[in-house]
């Protein structure tokens, strides 16, 4: 099988975006944003290798990678590592859709 590789939904995409503009806004500077970056693709680069190592969850091939604060839910498929959404875990799991 040829490797996997990551590949960032729209949504997951946007997800990121509004976490990184939080900390701009909220420490009025891009080094915590781009610490977490890093720490996203370190995670997902992991996966990469170990894709069944995530949380499982109700939904076939759907898992969950933790990092800090955030839960990176990812899809497996034959060719890649599909990020669907990133989610802040202090936030109502009641509104987590995906």
């Amino acid at each position: 099988m040829a490797r996997r590789e990551v590949k960032w939904t729209l949504r997951a995409i946007k997800d990121k975006m509004a976490i990184y503009e939080y900390w701009i806004n909220k420490n009025k500077s891009v080094a915590y944003p781009q610490k977490l970056e890093s720490l996203f693709n370190d995670i997902m680069t992991l996966t990469v290798s170990f894709p069944f190592s995530g949380q499982l969850t109700d939904i076939p091939d759907v898992r969950i990678r933790i990092v800090k604060h955030y839960k990176l839910i990812y899809r497996i498929t034959d060719t890649a590592i599909e990020v669907l959404t990133v989610w802040d875990t202090r936030q109502d799991p009641k509104n987590l859709k995906f």
